[in-house]
């Protein structure tokens, strides 16, 4: 089986196992734009990477989801951005209400 897809989303994918060509159950053909001598764009084959099915499907459909830590302090840097400027007038006990209890300091 063939798929053709573009650099820049192949880039967004985890890095895929790769096996050799005799014993792939996937060939992923991956094409970039480029120009030719006039100036126009055109897909090139910029090359193929060989793969088994299995592996790339749990590769691609089962996310690597990070430490607990790194993502609490994803979260407390967007609520800091968020309330900036912002006056808290009681405590939040769900997310889902903080909506209600921040003003603007206007």
């Amino acid at each position: 089986m063939a798929v053709a897809i573009d650099e820049c989303f192949l880039k967004q994918l985890p890095k895929l196992p790769t096996v050799s060509q005799k014993s792939a159950d996937l060939c992923w053909l991956v094409y970039g734009l480029k120009r030719d001598d006039t100036g126009r764009f055109v897909l090139k084959l910029d090359r193929s990477l060989y793969t088994k099915f299995n592996p790339v499907l749990k590769k691609i459909t089962r996310a690597n989801p990070g430490s607990q830590d790194d993502f609490r302090k994803l979260l407390q840097s967007k609520l800091d951005k968020k309330l900036a400027g912002k006056v808290m007038v009681a405590t939040v006990h769900k997310i889902e209400d903080i909506s209600d209890i921040v003003v603007d300091e206007d």
